[in-house]
């Protein structure tokens, strides 16, 4: 179900609201070129209490890879050492 519009993290969002067996969710959608999950939502209707998990997400669609694609230096008179066997 389409819950209408709000705005997480600065960005206007689709909210969208959904109901299964035990569980309740909303998700809302980034509007615009980028339409990422930015929250998310789950409720338990097994317990009275209703607990719920609310996750906010923050994007980073360019990552820095410097130290995984920079050549490790070694030390004189160390000796390499493999991660795995």
């Amino acid at each position: 179900m389409n819950a209408g519009q709000d705005i997480v993290g600065g960005e206007l969002c689709d909210h969208y609201a959904f109901r299964q067996d035990q569980v309740d969710w909303q998700i809302w959608i980034a509007t615009g070129s980028r339409p990422l999950p930015r929250k998310l939502v789950i409720t338990s209707r097994a317990n009275e209490a209703r607990p719920q998990s609310v996750t906010q997400y923050r994007w980073n669609l360019i990552p820095k890879l410097r130290s995984l694609c920079s050549r490790s230096r070694h030390q004189r008179g160390h000796a390499r050492q493999s991660l795995f066997p």
